[in-house]
């Protein structure tokens, strides 16, 4: 379902589509997929935000990053992700970054699905190019190395993606609500994301409240405000990650 109240796009994984080969070589079995939000209505140079899934043993193959940079936060689960011939085991609350040229895939290596979300913007190099300029020490897409960058966000709380991303992604934060607490997000000079990992509450943006639970996300346009809140008697868990919008953009 997906539902637009005012300009705030909300969203949910509900009725996902099954997907057969995704990203072509090395791809097992299916997996679930759903587009949460795409670029059009929003200022910062996003591609997709989405949400994926692999049952025990699939894959998606391994894939080159050669326009866009992308973030994986694995929701539950444990697998693997295959990085320029190497690979890595990833588990629930692990964040993983990719920069323009990296190459992955990811597999679900244990006995439960793996779901996790996806938020895929327009890197640096290829922003300039649709806008006409040319960017300075532009990343190669050649095959040469690039390093892999795994934070486990729920232990860290937050992490800052401009020290690994050149495109617009700026802070990446998982937000614990206690009973009864809010969260206020103002997209002033820049846009948000924000997805319902666990728990219960809701979320007014100034013209409707709409319930939140595991699986709802929300996209946060320029110059719109919302206030996320637990339920009274209930904790909320939020991946909250905000992006960059070009100064033109903001009145």
């Amino acid at each position: 379902m997906t539902l637009i109240t005012s300009a705030v796009t909300n969203a949910d994984v509900s009725d996902p589509a099954h997907v057969f080969g995704m990203h072509g070589d090395g791809t097992r079995g299916f997996s679930h997929w759903k587009c949460l939000t795409r670029r059009m209505g929003l200022s910062a140079n996003w591609e997709a935000v989405e949400w994926a899934c692999l049952p025990p043993g699939g894959s998606c193959g391994a894939h080159l990053h050669t326009r866009t940079e992308e973030l994986y936060f694995i929701l539950a689960g444990t697998g693997r992700i295959a990085w320029d011939g190497d690979s890595h085991e990833v588990r629930a609350g692990d964040l993983i970054l990719t920069p323009l040229g990296a190459q992955h895939g990811l597999t679900n290596t244990g006995p439960d699905p793996l779901p996790w979300l996806v938020v895929e913007v327009s890197a640096a190099a290829q922003s300039a190019a649709f806008a006409g300029r040319s960017v300075a020490n532009e990343p190669t897409t050649t095959g040469e190395p690039v390093s892999l960058h795994i934070v486990n966000l729920r232990e860290v709380g937050h992490f800052d993606a401009t020290t690994v991303l050149d495109g617009p992604i700026r802070d990446v934060r998982m937000m614990r609500l206690g009973p009864g607490e809010s969260l206020d997000l103002d997209a002033v000079d820049s846009e948000y994301t924000i997805f319902t990992v666990a728990g219960r509450g809701t979320v007014h943006d100034g013209a409707a409240t709409n319930a939140l639970m595991a699986g709802v996300a929300m996209t946060l346009p320029l110059g719109n405000r919302v206030r996320a809140q637990a339920a009274d008697d209930a904790e909320l868990e939020l991946f909250v990650a905000s992006l960059a919008v070009a100064e033109e953009a903001v009145t």
